[in-house]
């Protein structure tokens, strides 16, 4: 039904587009099964939420089909203000406006979303064959993605621990991961900082050693290009030496989540498990509902348990056995992350994984890194 304020709209329109005021355009509805929306001057508007980042620009980006432009994408200027006029804003997002009005009956002061803007002779084949598929194709979303609820962290603890970013790499990796929308690629590029220095690590103790030293440095070429998780073991037991708070992290998860951990851990582990045999992993798990028990609070108090529970005898073999457990653990929790195939764990876009993440998974990425980074013997291996 045409009305004032859709006078009100095209006179807006046709002044910013330059046009006639008196044009002869007309107003149509495009219905395509269930999308609809307000056509005019041969545009129809189609909603574009999430974009990737290159294409985030205040320039349009144009949609192209066989050499021949369809359509194009508007960023749209976000203006938040009451009193605003449609004179601030441009003709596409007048009548993007315009559309919102013809649909909730209200003119917003805030544009929420950036839109798309196809060109009606192409708007059949683009429905038909295009839309709800643009996300591979384009970069971009015409649905809102509605976050999964996951719960708050409400308190940030300062670490005592002073680090020391080994490469610059490691800094900007980690300055960045603060830009991450998702809990599973957070934990990714907190996963990244300890990868880069695999090899690393190694080629910077080559630097250190006596050049006539040729055993020494053969020994250290020798764990160049060692699978992955032996070289996240290597540099958890090497560089890490506080393994209450990652203990503390391993019953929790247990005790909290242990659907989850157990998935990860034991129905799709792997050969390199610390636990695959079956006697080991029963005294293992005697030992975790122990722990919950308890409650330790120091070193001696975890291996007392351990030796009561036939589980690990001495110091050496429980630490060793601790450095490889939070290893295999962190490492299947990055494959199952990254890996999404038949065999491994795959994590679900619900509540109680992406509990798990805030509550297990970056806190054990968190922390291991942490104490490499703040290790006094790798700041020495990275130092100048």
């Amino acid at each position: 039904m045409f009305t004032d304020r859709d006078e009100f709209f095209i006179r807006a329109y046709n002044e910013a587009s330059d046009y006639d005021i008196n044009s002869s355009l007309t107003i149509n509805n495009y219905v395509n099964h269930d999308f609809s929306s307000l056509l005019y001057d041969n545009k129809i508007i189609i909603n574009v939420y999430d974009m990737e980042c290159h294409l985030s620009t205040e320039e349009i980006v144009k949609l192209s089909l066989n050499g021949q432009d369809i359509g194009y994408i508007v960023s749209t200027n976000r203006i938040d203000d009451p009193n605003v006029s449609l004179s601030n804003f441009t003709a596409d997002e007048i009548l993007f406006i315009w559309n919102i009005y013809k649909k909730q009956g209200l003119i917003p002061n805030k544009l929420e979303n950036n839109f798309l803007v196809i060109y009606q002779n192409h708007a059949e084949i683009y429905f038909n064959q295009f839309y709800g598929k643009e996300s591979p194709w384009g970069g971009f979303n015409h649905t809102e993605y509605t976050l999964t609820p996951s719960k708050k962290t409400e308190k940030i603890y300062l670490s005592d621990l002073e680090i020391k970013f080994p490469t610059d790499l490691n800094l900007m990796n980690s300055k960045t991961a603060i830009n991450s929308n998702s809990i599973f690629d957070l934990f990714l590029k907190n996963y990244h900082n300890i990868e880069l220095l695999f090899n690393l690590i190694f080629l910077r103790e080559l630097r250190q050693i006596d050049i006539n030293n040729i055993s020494e440095a053969n020994s250290i070429y020798k764990k160049l290009n060692k699978d992955e998780i032996d070289s996240l073991k290597y540099l958890i037991s090497e560089f890490t030496t506080n393994k209450i708070i990652l203990l503390k992290l391993i019953i929790k998860s247990f005790n909290d989540y242990p659907g989850i951990t157990k998935e990860i851990l034991y129905e799709y582990g792997k050969e390199s498990s610390p636990v695959k045999d079956s006697v080991v992993r029963g005294k293992f798990n005697d030992f975790i509902e122990k722990c919950k028990l308890d409650d330790p609070g120091n070193i001696g108090e975890y291996l007392e348990i351990s030796k009561n529970k036939k589980f690990k005898s001495d110091e050496k073999s429980f630490i060793d056995f601790i450095n490889n457990f939070i290893a295999y653990f962190i490492y299947r929790i990055r494959c199952s992350i990254a890996h999404k195939k038949f065999g491994e764990f795959i994590f679900s876009e619900n509540e109680e994984s992406k509990n798990f993440m805030i509550d297990i998974s970056l806190p054990l990425i968190k922390n291991t890194t942490m104490e490499i980074f703040s290790n006094h013997k790798f700041k020495v291996i990275f130092s100048e």
